[in-house]
């Protein structure tokens, strides 16, 4: 049981952090709680004898564990909450920030969101300088991860779903800290910072695709091989990423254990006239990986198959068992305990999600390949392992992409030999021989017909739409009940009792959640710039301006014109523009395409006259729930 102990702490202190960004238990409650079930376990331990005493000890190490996961998201709510508090919601700021996360330009886009930290205003002087916000920027402005800004614009939340199948991404763009947009200002950069780690980092990713240019690979071939052994996608055109995307094989281009995995073959490889010296060469190819590690990003998945890789070296050295799951429990918690923002992200969680899945049938994939011929064994089990991922990866790729291509087995059984085998290692030697030579024979050529051949091959599948299916509009309660039916899929192999009770649980949840969450129509949403009122799942009217919406027991005046006129009785206006009515509303919605002068306009109007507001940006799609 000891080797499973990190994984149990993985997901005690990651429930953890689950409940304390989804409750409001205040931190001295999590800090007592934390303290008391230390003691209780070390005085069961104490007055234990042996290992019945270890026993008995680890109910109370567990809720310790959880209890530390909620005092850690607590901590950091509390920064959020200050940071929420500080901002002047539709309000006019001036700052300097430096720029977090600068995402590349897709061929004829024009704006883009960059992450900015280190936000200073006069206008929020008690803004936390660890929360991040998201500022749309022209793709004419040259800027790097590090670089200090200079702007204007208007503070808005982040902008909540506005339909009831769409994932609340403004909540989980919160968790991860970033807590508002500035919109409708200028930017610019006042100064280039050129000693951080992550502009070296773009630096050093900028030379290598001008080097491999001028070796001779083209433009796109120099992208795909940043993606596939970088996992830069920044600089990769949109229709490569949309091919990748859409047939499934967009894993191939997020560099994760798969990657690290060549990765480190090819450094024991390097290594081997130091094979007398472990020590030193285990030092050489931990150093090497982590660098590696560095240059793609230190992403999720990275770190993961980073932290795993190390434990794997260290304990051949020590001579002790490898236990992959107990490795995969020591990486996630190194990783939610320093960055528990990175629980949210859906990197983390898939790639968690795909590893745990191949780490419960690798042996069974193992048998099953083995009376395969040397060689295709090993392909045989690349494709095997890969579905073992994608079945793993399906609730999460139905809830956050809302897109799935039944045509992906296909997909891996032609791009994962082909990656895994040809590009991924001929990319990592022509980054190398392009770093000391720009004349370089054939090879370019042949990998540019391989690249462009991968790439053929995914459009191809793509565009084969029939197999797919999309606008499923997964629901949380949905998404939760559904990862328990996928882990039953992926335990039926290995224990058939708790693959069917894992099955089981999860329609259970399905069920439950959606009961209790209840019927979300009729409602007032948007999709794209237009708004509708959906009836149900299958039916819904545009409402054009100065109509009346009768639903569920209220009456909804839209967008009135000047010459309108406004229902008898109770009513609610929903309005973007401020204009003051003639008659008294008994409720207000601002709708999303509101001005900020506009919603402020209005909200001080619905405290004047004791109107109910409610702004659809902040708080998503309306309900006519009955009174």
């Amino acid at each position: 049981m000891q080797k499973y102990a990190p994984a149990v702490l993985l997901a005690s202190f990651a429930c953890g952090v689950a409940a304390g960004a989804q409750t409001d238990i205040p931190i001295w409650a999590w800090c007592v709680l934390t303290v008391c079930a230390l003691a209780f376990g070390l005085a069961v331990f104490r007055s234990g004898k042996g290992l019945n005493g270890s026993y008995k000890s680890v109910p109370f190490l567990v809720l310790a564990v959880f209890s530390a996961g909620g005092w850690r998201e607590a901590s950091k709510d509390a920064a959020t909450s200050k940071a929420l508090s500080a901002l002047p919601w539709y309000g006019h700021v001036n700052y300097t920030a430096v720029a977090d996360e600068v995402p590349g330009i897709n061929r004829g886009q024009e704006v883009r969101f960059i992450k900015i930290r280190n936000f200073k205003s006069p206008q929020a002087p008690a803004f936390p300088s660890g929360m991040r916000l998201s500022v749309p920027a022209d793709t004419s402005l040259a800027v790097k991860p590090g670089d200090v800004l200079c702007g204007e614009g208007t503070i808005l939340p982040l902008k909540a779903p506005q339909r009831h199948d769409t994932p609340d991404f403004s909540r989980i763009n919160i968790l991860k800290g970033i807590v508002a947009e500035i919109h409708g200002g200028n930017i610019s950069c006042t100064g280039k910072n050129t000693m951080s780690l992550s502009s070296l980092r773009e630096n050093i990713r900028t030379k290598i695709k001008e080097n491999l240019i001028r070796a001779g690979l083209s433009r796109q071939s120099a992208s795909l091989t940043c993606a596939l052994v970088l996992g830069d996608k920044n600089s990769l055109d949109k229709d490569t990423k949309q091919a990748y995307q859409l047939s499934g094989a967009m894993h191939l281009l997020v560099v994760s254990g798969l990657h690290v995995g060549i990765v480190a073959a090819l450094l024991y490889f390097l290594s081997s006239p130091l094979k007398k010296k472990k020590m030193l060469r285990a030092a050489v190819i931990l150093v090497s990986l982590w660098a590696y590690g560095w240059l793609t990003g230190y992403s999720p998945p990275v770190l993961r198959a980073l932290w795993m890789f190390s434990i794997l070296t260290l304990s051949g050295l020590g001579g002790g068992r490898y236990s992959p799951v107990g490795a995969l429990g020591v990486a996630g918690l190194a990783d939610i305990v320093f960055f528990p923002n990175d629980l949210f992200s859906a990197g983390f969680q898939m790639s968690y999600a795909a590893t745990l899945a191949i780490i419960l049938l690798y042996g069974k994939i193992s048998k099953l390949c083995a009376p395969l011929p040397r060689g295709a064994d090993m392909t045989a089990k690349l494709i095997l392992v890969s579905l073992a991922a994608q079945t793993a990866l399906l609730p999460f790729v139905l809830y956050y992409f809302d897109y799935l291509n039944f045509l992906f087995p296909l997909t891996n059984l032609l791009l994962v030999p082909l990656v895994c085998y040809l590009l991924i290692p001929a990319g990592i030697l022509m980054i190398v021989l392009s770093a000391f030579t720009s004349c370089i024979p054939v090879l370019p050529q042949v990998y540019d017909s391989l690249t462009g051949l991968s790439a053929r091959v995914a459009s191809g599948i793509a565009e084969r739409d029939f197999a797919a299916v999309t606008d499923l509009g997964l629901s949380q309660g949905a998404f939760y009940g559904l990862i328990p039916i996928c882990a039953g899929a992926v335990f039926f192999f290995r224990r058939k009792t708790a693959g069917a009770c894992l099955a089981v649980t999860g329609g259970i949840i399905w069920a439950s959640v959606t009961l209790i969450s209840g019927n979300p129509f009729p409602y007032l949403g948007q999709e794209g710039e237009k708004y509708f009122v959906y009836l149900d799942e299958d039916r819904k009217a545009l409402p054009s301006p100065g109509s009346i919406i009768t639903a569920a027991g209220h009456t909804v005046c839209f967008m009135p014109g000047k010459t309108d006129s406004l229902p008898d009785g109770k009513f609610i206006l929903a309005a973007e523009k401020y204009r003051i009515p003639y008659k008294a509303p008994a409720g207000i919605i601002v709708l999303p395409g509101a001005r900020a002068e506009d919603v402020l306009a209005w909200k001080a109007y619905a405290a004047t006259y004791g109107a109910a507001f409610y702004d659809m940006r902040a708080q998503g799609y309306y309900k006519f729930a009955k009174d």
